[in-house]
């Protein structure tokens, strides 16, 4: 091969893809998540969020489930999220789960500002009413539904901003699986 033989081969994929359009949009932060519906009461309070819900990627029959609250420029204020929750209809008992074991169903929730978590809570272990349940669940669309309920205490020096204990009852969410 000659020298401008060795050139036209370096410069071909620049030649063929240099005339696509020079201006992409970047994708969404979340891009392909699809948000269903959920809310619970709060500490007496209503609480609506968007639920969203995807695969384990250590387990593909297991699944977390998250239930956020955003503000209008897409930036999550609370979420409460479920790990480790198997795909098959039933009642989950949620435990206490600091070390993050595979196959084990927890939650946490935190209050977020921008990048940090302000605040963040974990499950009281001696409440026995904390569950979650996937109450239908349908392979063809992968649309799962459900009810949870749960107690929660955060290990951080208390503020005034944010309760002591959060009693989150009557619990549901529907949404589809996002792969």
């Amino acid at each position: 091969m000659n020298y401008k033989t060795i050139v036209y081969i370096a410069l071909l994929p620049a030649l063929l893809f240099g005339c696509q359009k020079t201006h992409e949009e970047k994708p969404s932060q979340n891009a392909g998540l699809i948000k269903g519906d959920g809310g619970a009461v709060i500490n007496g309070a209503p609480w609506s969020a968007d639920a969203i819900a995807s695969l384990s990627r250590k387990d593909s029959n297991r699944v977390g489930i998250g239930l956020r609250v955003e503000n209008e420029y897409g930036i999550v204020l609370n979420i409460l999220s479920f790990s480790d929750i198997p795909l098959t209809e039933g009642k989950n008992v949620l435990i206490k789960n600091f070390a993050g074991f595979d196959s084990i169903p927890d939650v946490t929730f935190g209050f977020i500002e921008a990048d940090l978590i302000l605040k963040s809570y974990f499950l009281v272990e001696e409440d026995t009413l904390s569950y979650i349940s996937l109450d239908s669940y349908d392979e063809t669309t992968r649309e799962i539904s459900g009810q949870f309920s749960v107690k929660m205490s955060h290990f951080q020096a208390p503020t005034a901003a944010y309760p002591d204990t959060l009693y989150i009852r009557n619990g549901w969410y529907a949404t589809t699986i996002s792969y």
